[in-house]
Parts: structure tokens; sequence; C-alpha cells
């Protein structure tokens, strides 16, 4: 028999806009600007509660996973695309990193929503190769890509104003 409670909380859960078990994460993009600035992309939109889980850059400029983040404010930039399904993409503002050793980079990013589940704690433990969307630069921009069973499931896409030396497979 279901106690009350659980119904309770499934039900407020519902309502209110809460998933009550941990969710499938959102794949999304995180860039740091030379000034400390970062700004996460991603198709979904981030709620209070939500945790966004990125890469970081070491003071060598290596990227290292994963870090805890927190939205700040919905951004207006218009840089980055949805290849795969032409969604919208929204930006959000995460909190500036401080100090002279800002190391500005473009790397990968989960949103975790609803409950903290193994996936999340795993990601934060640095075991996220297979989780992590990958990111790779073709001669104008940033793609991340995300499959699973060899289909394609997230293509964002930010395009640069100047040349950059491609990194992406040619397949």
């Amino acid at each position: 028999m279901v106690s009350n409670h659980l119904v309770f909380f499934l039900a407020f859960a519902t309502a209110v806009g809460v998933p009550a078990f941990a969710a499938k994460p959102s794949p999304a993009l995180v860039e740091v600007r030379p000034d400390g600035s970062r700004t996460v992309f991603t198709t979904t939109s981030i709620n209070r509660g939500d945790r966004v889980i990125a890469q970081y850059s070491d003071t060598q400029g290596a990227l290292r996973c994963c870090v805890r983040l927190a939205k700040q404010k919905l951004l207006s930039r218009a840089d980055v695309s949805d290849e795969l399904r032409g969604n919208r993409v929204s930006a959000y503002a995460l909190a500036p990193l401080t100090g002279k050793d800002v190391m500005p980079f473009i790397g990968a990013a989960l949103v975790f929503r609803g409950l903290v589940g193994a996936m999340e704690r795993a990601t934060l433990a640095g075991n996220a190769d297979k989780s992590l969307p990958k990111v790779c630069l073709s001669s104008e921009g940033a793609h991340l890509r995300q499959s699973a069973d060899g289909k394609a499931k997230a293509h964002l896409y930010m395009h640069f104003d100047y040349a950059v030396d491609p990194t992406c497979d040619q397949r």
C-alpha cells in the first residue's frame, strides 16, 4: 500500500513542476571569457534548484571535470544555435571567476534537475567520460555534440567572428 505521504509528495512535486526523481541531465556549453565572466548555453530552461555541472580550466589551461555552478540570470545572446533540432538556445550568467589566473575556454556541461542521483555524483567525482558531451572546434566555431547508441542527441554550435584551428573529426 502506498503511503499518503508519498502520494502527497508526488502530487506536490508535480503541481509545482519539480521532478520527484533524478532526471536525465541536459547537455550544455559553458564559456569562460578572459574577464572571468561565465555563461552556460542550453536548450533547457534552468530553474531554481537545478544544478549545472561543468568542466573547468586548470592553471595550465587543461580542461578538468567538474564543478557545480548556479545560474544567476538569463542573458540576451544569440551566438549559439541548436544544429540538431533548431530549438531556442538560452544563455545564463554564472558566478564569475575572480583572480589574475583566469583561463578562457569553452567546455561541456550538464544541467541536472530533480533529486541528486548517481550520475551527478559520478560526474562531480570526475568519472564523466561517457556522460559529458564532447566539444571540438571547426574553422569558425565550437561544436558541442552528444550521442548515445550511435545516434546524435545534441549538437550546439557557437559561431566565432574569426578563424581557429579545427579539432573536430571530419566524419
